[in-house]
């Protein structure tokens, strides 16, 4: 068996496109190169925003955070059209559904936007105390769509 042979080789059938031993190799590697960018840029950003005066850890974290997501989004088309899945195709035809999640979803969509709003304005950063309604707690966690607290309890 040739090593095109074995590239080509078959595993999982459909009617227009195929999973072959090549398309898996080729979505791992895409994997492991979204880590492995996503681990270097933190470095990278680690090392130099130490060195700027003014960039907090929240700040970081901000920016660490809006990579990884752009890289995983980058990579999960990457990954489609790996497989074989047209991509223009996908999001043009999900467009009318999109619009029907937006409204559905108007709650969580002012969750994310509130989230990136609080990762780049800085007002709340990692250690600070705050209280909601009766709970004061110590901010741990930023994210884009949560954030998470500590409690006296917890």
């Amino acid at each position: 068996m040739s090593f095109e042979e074995f590239w080509e080789f078959e595993l999982i059938p459909f009617d227009d496109m195929s999973i072959t031993v090549g398309t898996i190799l080729l979505v791992l590697i895409i994997v492991l190169s979204s880590r492995g960018i996503i681990w270097l840029v933190s470095r990278v950003l680690k090392l130099r925003m130490r060195r700027i005066k003014g960039v907090d850890q929240g700040r970081r974290h901000a920016i660490l955070s809006i990579t990884r997501y752009f890289v995983y989004t980058l990579a999960g088309f990457l990954i489609l059209e790996a497989i074989g899945v047209n991509v223009t195709v996908l999001v043009a035809g999900s467009t009318a559904l999109f619009v029907g999640l937006g409204f559905g979803l108007q709650n969580t969509f002012n969750d994310f936007v509130s989230g990136i709003i609080l990762l780049f304005e800085g007002s709340l950063q990692i250690g600070d105390i705050v209280e909601v309604d009766t709970e004061v707690g110590r901010v741990v966690k930023i994210g884009i769509r949560t954030s998470h607290i500590v409690t006296r309890r917890d």
